[in-house]
């Protein structure tokens, strides 16, 4: 590699790392969770248009089968949003299995967490229906 394209990867990375720092603190979550969050959900999407080039899937199986896998990797960020931006792994995060008598955001309970989940998995049910 020339020093061109090494500094052009510097800049990329840098730019990107920049773009995952104004996503996080626009929506008030950890800079790290985000991160992570946002990368695995990229991961994943990846291998599902993947999947679609070789196995010739229909594009509604490449939008809703990766939604199932996708949403768990957010719910750490639901936790930094409600702990006003700091990482779930910190101590001063409330835990709201440990600590019920806090108030806790709608967002981080497990019924609103599972829920989705579930209503993510009816869905690919229902495609998986409609199309035979």
């Amino acid at each position: 590699m020339n020093k061109k394209s090494i500094e052009f990867a510097l800049v990329v990375i840098m730019a990107v790392l920049l773009v995952f720092m104004w996503f996080s603190k626009a929506i008030g979550a950890d800079f790290t969770t985000t991160s992570t969050a946002v990368i695995n959900s990229f991961l994943l999407l990846g291998a599902a248009v993947a999947a679609w080039f070789v196995f010739k899937f229909r594009l509604g199986w490449v939008v809703l089968a990766p939604l199932p896998l996708i949403w768990p990797k957010w719910w750490p960020v639901l936790v930094s949003i409600a702990n006003d931006g700091k990482s779930p792994a910190s101590p001063e995060v409330i835990n709201i299995i440990e600590s019920p008598w806090y108030s806790a955001p709608w967002y981080i309970t497990s019924y609103w967490k599972w829920g989705v989940e579930i209503c993510f998995v009816i869905l690919w049910i229902i495609y998986w229906k409609l199309e035979d």
